[in-house]
């Protein structure tokens, strides 16, 4: 037995009734943000990146981004929280390895793509 979603009605182009696209405010103002505004807005903050260098802050971040868990600790020795900036870079590997390693094949893909 097959579920259908209840249709949502528009008017198309031509003046009749369609299931296909609902065109709503949020829908418009979504698609403002996506096309006119969000481009202005990445590209303004960019420039404010130049001078970024790691910090506590951003590894922080970073790491929660990949949804990192206990396991990068485990691994690390020692919490994010404590490690030296010259410990950065392997956190950030071992939490990208962490984060494709539910999948055998995954994994292998990561590590090749890191070099390792």
């Amino acid at each position: 037995m097959s579920r259908r979603r209840p249709a949502t009605p528009t008017v198309a182009s031509s003046g009749r009734r369609s299931s296909r696209v609902t065109v709503t405010g949020k829908g418009i103002a979504v698609r403002r943000w996506r096309y006119a505004v969000r481009p202005r807005v990445l590209h303004s903050v960019v420039s404010t990146t130049k001078s970024l260098s790691w910090s506590s802050a951003l590894l922080r971040v970073l790491l929660e981004e990949l949804h990192v868990d206990e396991g990068l600790e485990d691994l690390l020795g020692v919490s994010p929280q404590h490690l030296k900036k010259r410990q950065y870079p392997q956190a950030v590997a071992v939490a990208v390895i962490l984060r494709h390693s539910w999948r055998a094949d995954d994994l292998t893909c990561i590590l090749k793509r890191l070099g390792l």
